[in-house]
């Protein structure tokens, strides 16, 4: 049998079954996949009517400084950093220093904990069932984790690689097609549907006499980035996407084309000009080429990982196990499955 051949696995109880009974297969609507998904963790062989069992249990311990209390509710600088650690670095010494959001994340993990204490206080984790789905959000955590954590051990020259990876094919790494344009905007919210509309009225209306795109986006244009509208080698990826939406399908010369309506507000533009992206020097392409090594490698450690534990085993599911699920959710007359 393959290495997590749940599936064939299971095709065997099933066929030993029937084997045994001689009985006319049943049709069942469910996937052997979604099956498979709850019996893989399990793991257990049943070679006779008596099922084994298997007493689980995990503790969780680590020291650290209290950061804060309330009432039975505490907050370890751990936990806090736990908490942290899933904000972007880039973003989180702005985060931090944000009293508000700094703030109503600590009444977040307070709340959790007293919540947790209620659950405690009124045993609810007594429950069996309870304490497997506590159990199995600890494995599911501590596996991305470690996945993470394996990302980590980068044990070769990155640096060397990604210069091998630039040299061998630059045109993999290509700088992000551009455009320069003459924008004027109407914007949304700080005047009325009826106001907007009097104003581009009027913005047309001394368009069509023959004033200057260039005057009317001085005048008129509430693009405060840019307040005289122009926009040279604009990155479309740094645009708003409903507006850069519009603007790959706007052709580039003279023509003012609009109004046409974005979350932003009312937009008149004129495209100068279009750039495809061009090679980036080794420099430019240095962070990108990185990060594709660091991915390639990253995946390359995890998978020898994860042959590593899964060589030398096989997985047994026994007949009873099966139908003990069924007869757990009262369908045991569904035992067969439909391929």
């Amino acid at each position: 049998m393959s290495v997590l051949d749940v599936r064939g696995c299971l095709a065997n109880v099933i066929g030993q079954s029937r084997a045994q009974r001689g009985s006319r297969p049943m049709r069942f609507g469910v996937s052997i996949a979604a099956i498979c998904i709850g019996l893989c963790p399990i793991l257990l062989a049943a070679e006779d009517a008596d099922r084994a069992e298997s007493q689980v249990s995990q503790a969780i311990e680590f020291r650290s400084p209290i950061f804060a209390t309330y009432g039975p509710a505490i907050v370890t600088d751990h936990e806090l950093d736990a908490s942290l650690s899933m904000i972007p670095e880039d973003d989180r010494i702005a985060f931090m220093i944000n009293r508000r959001r700094l703030s109503e994340r600590l009444d977040g993990l307070i709340l959790s904990r007293l919540f947790h204490h209620q659950a405690t206080e009124s045993g609810l984790y007594e429950d069996p069932l309870m304490q497997a789905r506590l159990y199995h959000a600890l494995v599911e955590t501590s596996a991305f984790l470690y996945r993470n954590h394996l990302r980590d051990l980068q044990d070769e020259d990155l640096e060397g690689l990604a210069r091998e990876l630039y040299l061998s094919d630059p045109s993999q790494f290509v700088s992000a097609p551009t455009v320069d344009f003459e924008h004027l905007l109407i914007a949304r919210g700080s005047r009325t549907e009826v106001e907007s509309a009097r104003l581009l009225v009027e913005v047309y209306e001394q368009m069509q006499a023959g004033r200057a795109f260039e005057e009317l986006i001085e005048a008129y244009s509430d693009d405060a980035g840019h307040p005289e509208g122009g926009y040279l080698g604009a990155a479309l990826s740094e645009l708003d996407e409903d507006f850069a939406r519009v603007l790959t399908e706007l052709p580039a010369g003279q023509r003012v084309i609009g109004p046409f309506l974005t979350s932003l507000g009312w937009h008149m533009v004129r495209i100068n000009g279009r750039h495809a992206g061009e090679i980036m020097e080794w420099e430019e392409a240095r962070e990108s080429a990185l990060r594709v090594v660091r991915r390639r490698q990253a995946d390359r450690i995890e998978q020898r990982v994860r042959q590593r534990l899964l060589d030398g085993h096989e997985i047994r599911i026994g007949e009873e196990n099966v139908r003990a699920l069924f007869r757990r959710y009262g369908i045991e007359h569904l035992f067969e499955f439909e391929e």
